[in-house]
């Protein structure tokens, strides 16, 4: 299962780096996608926010952004009431690549799903929210242990 997840990740990152931007890959895209969202929104977004998102920790966090920013399709602005923060924000170029980025997503995932049925789909999402929700109650558990 574990080649499977990251086969899929590395064609979307493949394909996001092919049509929208070489230094843009498929979960920087998704950032991008739930920072420009959020900025249309009206919605402060902070890296802590990407952090519980995408489960992972900081300095992956920071790292990714820290590139995104150099690439320009970012800003990182200190907050006024915390230092700490830091409000994130899409640039004009990140909000072009944004719309690029959708699109090539949307393609991607017709594609993925190419040969599987409506059923297949729906079973297969069934499946997978059954996993998703065992592992949220391993990771709760585990804290819980850890604590002890």
């Amino acid at each position: 299962m574990s080649e499977v997840s990251r086969t899929i990740r590395r064609a979307l990152d493949a394909r996001v780096s092919a049509e929208v931007a070489p230094e843009l890959g498929g979960t920087q895209g998704m950032v991008l996608g739930r920072i420009v969202a959020a900025n249309r929104e009206g919605n402060d977004l902070y890296q802590r926010d990407i952090e519980k998102w995408l489960h992972i920790q900081r300095s992956s966090v920071t790292s990714m952004l820290q590139s995104m920013e150099q690439a320009g399709l970012i800003t990182r602005s200190a907050v006024q009431k915390d230092a700490r923060l830091k409000r994130l924000q899409a640039t004009p170029k990140g909000v072009a690549y944004h719309d690029r980025v959708h699109d090539t997503i949307d393609r991607y995932e017709t594609e993925l799903q190419a040969g599987l049925s409506q059923q297949d789909l729906a079973a297969m999402r069934r499946g997978l929210d059954v996993l998703l929700q065992n592992a949220r109650t391993i990771i709760e558990s585990s804290a819980g242990i850890r604590k002890e």
